[in-house]
């Protein structure tokens, strides 16, 4: 009834701050950085239970038009529905005690901002994005614009585990994402100082090299498998890291 810790997510977390700050050039002032998080900061910063939210006034202050939100933790499905867990939460009690990834896909998706990046090292968090209405909760579907906004990598199928890479001491996802952002020349697949999504997700999806199918395959074994999921795909060749800047 209780999840354990997931070895190396705090790391995970560390470092896509720091490639945020000095790759992307995101100002560290407008990075809220969570660690060892339960419901109530998921709550806090997504403004779930009617509480002030800490994402909504952060880009109301900077006049953010983009949003970045990586998650490295537990993912467990509950009713055909992938939730994240924070610390101390039961997942059989998942209603109460874990956050819906639709629910923050629908947060993100209100947000007054031009686009969102969605990445999340976590089990089961590669379901299709769905904004429609649920047996519980009648919510309008969003008009394609706000859908346009997405792109969403997740490390693994929605029903499938994310591994870790112990010698590395990180997730296996999200150390290959860092070695993708790293190796330009592996990455950047045309050469032009500019690595795109379609290009990340080609690097992090490669069956044969460098990949996370490939390297779960080299540590795990042939039986386990774990195929990184991006969608929405409309954003796919916008820039995500601009190596000349």
């Amino acid at each position: 009834t209780k999840v354990g810790p997931v070895n190396y997510a705090v790391n995970d977390a560390t470092t896509m701050k720091e490639y945020l700050v000095k790759t992307i050039g995101v100002p560290t002032d407008n990075i809220i950085f969570k660690t060892n998080a339960d419901k109530n900061d998921f709550d806090k910063v997504f403004g779930f239970n009617e509480s002030q939210s800490e994402l909504a006034s952060l880009v109301e202050k900077t006049g953010a038009k983009e949003v970045y939100f990586f998650y490295s933790g537990h993912g467990y499905p509950f009713m055909g529905e992938p939730y994240l867990l924070g610390i101390r939460s039961n997942p059989k009690s998942c209603k109460e005690q874990a956050t819906s990834l639709q629910d923050i896909y629908k947060m993100l998706g209100n947000l007054p901002v031009e686009k969102v990046n969605v990445i999340t090292d976590a089990c089961f968090s590669g379901q299709a994005i769905s904004m429609e209405a649920s047996a519980t909760e009648f919510v309008r579907r969003p008009k394609p614009d706000k859908l346009a906004k997405f792109v969403i990598l997740s490390a693994a199928g929605e029903d499938q585990y994310a591994n870790w890479y112990n010698d590395k001491k990180h997730g296996l996802f999200s150390y290959t994402l860092f070695k993708a952002m790293q190796n330009k020349e592996k990455s950047d697949l045309d050469g032009n100082g500019i690595l795109t999504f379609d290009e990340l997700y080609k690097y992090l999806s490669d069956n044969q090299e460098h990949g996370v199918p490939y390297l779960v395959r080299e540590l795990e074994g042939e039986q386990v498998k774990q195929d990184p999921v991006l969608q929405v795909s409309k954003r796919v060749n916008e820039t995500f890291v601009e190596y000349n800047k």
